[in-house]
């Protein structure tokens, strides 16, 4: 039998070693060496901080359960308190950004927590793995403010680059409206426009999921809260949030759900105009998020959902209805026809580029193992390094979704009533179609056709999580509430460890983490959600708070940028930029991040990261196109300076390109000023030297 003290006892428990664990997680990025529980070794030390986290966490339960009633109740004014929230996190700008990461790229020395709390870094570890995010959208961003926030800059590639396309960076532009979270960089500048950017979308993200989950549970106010918790603070959102529109996709994806279900219930006039707009702002959002291989997929199950609860709630819906919805289609087409053919020669270019334009997928090569890769990736924050079933923390990162109970539970639901429901029964078929494609395979016809040519395993398997997740908050809302107070909990219970234990077993050797405590609590803790979903309440406590717990400690919190403003060489480069504006710059010797570095200070910079090719450039040194697969792609671009020719473009990765060039083909390029890691003994003229690096002008 599972009482409520029980469970606030462990719940306490995983709190306090998940808290120690991270605080030995921040330990080993400042040391590179694993320690106490990571390292399977208990000190005295250790099990009085336990105790002490204990304590504190049985605490701050005790206060939880006391006033959850009224916690619960802020629900009613959940619009006012997630606008306070933003407000407030804009003001302080705060972030979950890794710009902190830049540190040790600049010299800085990051030995202690003192250090992190110098370069704004409050709580919590930069994530180096998240690259794309404080390496490339973020820089990016940030050299907008040096372009007055045009669509059209120099200072990516340093020639005409359109920044409305691929990433979609904050601008004066249409396809703007469809992207309302980069606004804040325009109103409030880069530091608070990072921070309203991440803010922001956090919390919307967790109200329209909210709503949603009204719609999925049947209004079951706590397992809609636990829903907009499981996705919000789930590890796919957290370690993928910044970049890719994952989160915008899921924000659109179900909103426009939400508002036609709130069209259909209304008949003020005003709220049907202003509901109509918001549709059209859900299908831009999710659409121009331009990223394919998670776009397609997301689109049939919002599609698909759509679809059924229109048939749902088929006799609520009036012909005025459709003429909305008609008219907010058609509205939205001439918006996107516009949009597509402002940049028509761009998406062009990136239709036809290497990567990621003539990449195609058919499937079949996915390990299985990777769907129960949920029992451990809520400790991905903890154990980053090892814990790894596919090729990094980002990418092993999956939904709290306990594959395959969900499906388990709906099928055994329908059985039983022998009754079936529409919505699980089109989400199974997504389910299974999803996991035909990721594990038999298609045809490469079949794969064209139904799009999923653009996707990739690795994603598929992240959007069958989400589908799990789907079944089971769908099959726990349609189940009736049992306490669990009978002898069959201790049986209930049992099974569940059993089942825990499969899963981890399956995944025990797939390059996961060597941590037994992590490994323990995974399983323990999946247990205790398996055995009380019959228990809608504490199963909406319960998992809540667990995947809480493990979100919040994925990103860090970031104050500012005073990382990138105030270091010297930044400082420096924007100096030199000041006086020669139109100066095109060049990395050289120097690798990737370093050279998105410069545009951070707003210097035009021919090799950072090509979001599309300089086809025209880059085909300069390769007069028979013989190079041509390798720099027409997106790419980070590597220019090394050789005394002999080399082979002129090497492929590192699908993303990497190193360009060897010669001296005079170096000042071909037009640059006007050189960043190095490297002394040169020619006739670059040597202007600045800061820590470690020099910048040269091209005489």
């Amino acid at each position: 039998m599972i009482d409520n003290n029980k469970i606030v006892i462990g719940i306490s428990c995983f709190f306090a070693f998940y808290i120690e664990l991270f605080l030995e997680a921040r330990e080993y990025y400042f040391t590179g060496e694993y320690s106490a529980l990571l390292n399977n070794q208990i000190s005295l030390d250790v099990l009085l901080r336990l105790c002490l986290l204990f304590v504190l966490c049985l605490m701050l339960m005790g206060v939880f359960v006391r006033f959850s009633k009224k916690f619960y109740a802020l629900g009613r004014h959940r619009f006012l308190a997630g606008t306070i929230l933003v407000a407030f996190c804009t003001y302080f700008e705060l972030s979950g950004s890794s710009l902190g990461v830049w540190a040790g790229y600049l010299q800085h020395n990051i030995s202690m927590v003192s250090d992190l709390m110098d370069i704004g870094t409050v709580w919590g570890i930069p994530r180096a793995i998240r690259s794309d995010e404080w390496a490339v959208f973020t820089p990016f961003n940030l050299s907008q403010e040096f372009n007055d926030y045009k669509s059209v800059t120099e200072i990516i590639r340093g020639v005409n680059t359109d920044v409305t396309t691929t990433y979609g960076l904050a601008c004066y532009a249409l396809v703007t409206l469809f992207r309302p979270f980069l606004i804040g960089y325009m109103i409030f500048g880069s530091a608070k426009g990072l921070a309203f950017f991440w803010a922001s979308r956090t919390v919307f993200l967790f109200l329209v999921s909210y709503e949603f989950g009204k719609m999925l549970t049947k209004k079951h106010v706590h397992l809609s809260w636990a829903y907009a918790i499981a996705i919000t603070f789930s590890q796919t959102i957290q370690w993928w949030y910044s970049i890719n529109g994952l989160l915008e996709m899921f924000l659109f994806g179900q909103l426009a759900i939400v508002l036609w279900d709130w069209l259909i219930h209304t008949d003020n006039r005003w709220k049907r105009v202003v509901i109509s707009l918001g549709m059209i702002e859900c299908a831009g959002g999710f659409i121009f998020t331009l990223y394919p291989p998670q776009e397609i997929l997301l689109g049939y199950i919002f599609a698909v959902l759509f679809i059924i609860f229109c048939l749902m709630h088929w006799d609520e819906i009036r012909k005025k209805d459709f003429f909305v919805f008609v008219f907010s289609l058609i509205l939205f087409l001439f918006i996107s026809i516009c949009i597509i053919y402002g940049s028509r020669d761009v998406f062009f270019t990136l239709m036809h580029t290497e990567y990621p334009g003539n990449r195609i997928e058919t499937g079949g090569d996915e390990d299985v193992r990777t769907l129960f890769y949920w029992i451990i990736s809520l400790f991905t924050p903890v154990d980053e390094d090892r814990i790894s079933a596919i090729s990094n923390a980002s990418d092993a990162a999956s939904f709290y979704s306990l594959f395959p109970m969900g499906l388990m539970l709906s099928v055994y639901g329908m059985i039983k009533k022998k009754k079936a429901d529409a919505l699980s029964l089109g989400i199974i078929i997504l389910e299974v179609i999803f996991l035909l494609f990721s594990f038999v395979g298609f045809s490469e016809k079949m794969a064209k056709l139904t799009l999923l040519s653009y996707s990739l395993t690795v994603r598929v398997v992240i959007i069958v999580g989400f589908l799990e997740l789907l079944l089971l908050f769908r099959a726990i809302s349609l189940q009736e509430n049992t306490a669990l107070k009978s002898k069959m909990s201790y049986v209930k219970c049992g099974c569940a460890l059993v089942f825990s234990f499969f899963a981890a077993y399956l995944i025990h050797d797939a390059g996961s983490t060597s941590c037994h405590v992590i490994w323990m609590l995974a399983i323990l803790t999946s247990s205790v959600v398996v055995s009380v979903i019959r228990d809608k309440k504490k199963f909406a406590y319960i998992f809540s708070i667990i995947v809480v717990l493990s979100g919040v400690h994925v990103n860090p919190v970031q104050v500012g940028i005073d990382v990138i403003e105030d270091d010297v060489l930044v400082e420096t480069i924007g100096e030199i930029v000041k006086e020669d504006q139109d100066a095109t710059w060049v990395v050289l010797d120097s690798g990737y991040p370093i050279l998105n570095l410069p545009i951070m200070a707003g210097a035009k910079t021919v090799n950072c990261t090509n979001v599309y090719p300089n086809l025209e450039l880059w085909s300069s040194f390769d007069a028979d196109r013989e190079y041509s697969c390798a720099y027409n792609r997106y790419a980070h671009i590597i220019i090394q300076m050789t005394e002999e020719e080399q082979e002129k473009f090497v492929v590192l990765g699908k993303d990497l390109i190193v360009v060897n060039l010669t001296e005079e083909q170096v000042k071909s390029i037009g640059a006007t000023y050189v960043l190095s890691s490297k002394q040169y003994e020619n006739d670059f003229e040597k202007i600045a030297e800061v820590e470690e690096y020099y910048i040269y002008k091209i005489n």
